[in-house]
């Protein structure tokens, strides 16, 4: 168990979008996974679906060709989907790690701030260690953990109970509107990449990690 006093905060990571690019992975799966049905999924659909979990994303794709599937028939498609998933990132490496992010990892902990993963996807300890980021991170909180995915914060308040951090300590990194939310109600501070405007409920808001440094994140939020 993390001591609460020191280090003063643990920044926790969404994955999907904001540390690995697998937005073009599951593109891939989930327009093979819809042909059967002669609907054309879509790139702006796939925009759609950031931040939800998998069987969220079913139902907002099943919305969008006018289809109604029994459940047994959606527990199937699904799980055609993630079979296709799982053959499209073979060959996922360190080359998929968003640009910027290993070495805002890397200073995170030079600057001895504890790190976790938030992710929804259920697939999450595969990705991070196709990638080599799994040594980062001291506690791993993913979609088979939990009951309600993001917007409810139960993942992110899983987290700080798990590592004994009051919310207002955790500092959440989401690419997301469902992730921000969920960080939010959780209590936390957010920090969203990507666009402004769609991650307006966030704390702070960066194009990408790039543009900051782990150490100007834990001061800033150090002073409110």
């Amino acid at each position: 168990m993390i001591d609460p006093l020191e280090p003063r905060f643990i920044f926790i990571f969404d994955l999907d979008g904001v540390l690995i690019d697998t937005s073009k992975y599951h593109f891939k799966a989930w327009k093979e996974a819809m042909k059967k049905f002669s609907f054309d999924f879509s790139e702006s659909l796939s925009e759609e679906l950031k931040g939800l979990d998998r069987n969220q994303s079913l139902e907002k794709i099943l919305i969008a060709a006018g289809l109604h599937l029994n459940e047994s028939e959606k527990l199937q498609l699904a799980e055609v989907k993630n079979k296709l998933f799982l053959s499209n990132i073979a060959n996922l490496n360190e080359n998929d790690i968003i640009p910027g992010m290993e070495n805002f990892l890397k200073e995170t902990v030079r600057i001895k701030i504890p790190m976790a993963i938030g992710s929804s996807s259920r697939n999450a300890i595969l990705l991070l260690e196709k990638t080599g980021l799994k040594k980062y991170f001291e506690i791993i909180v993913d979609g088979n953990m939990i009951l309600k995915p993001k917007p409810d914060p139960e993942i992110y308040l899983s987290i700080a109970q798990k590592v004994n951090f009051i919310p207002k300590r955790c500092i959440v990194f989401e690419d997301s509107k469902s992730g921000v939310e969920a960080g939010k109600k959780a209590g936390m501070f957010v920090v969203g990449i990507g666009d402004h405007d769609y991650l307006d409920q966030a704390d702070l808001v960066f194009a990408s990690l790039k543009q900051i440094r782990a150490h100007e994140v834990a001061n800033w939020f150090s002073i409110i």
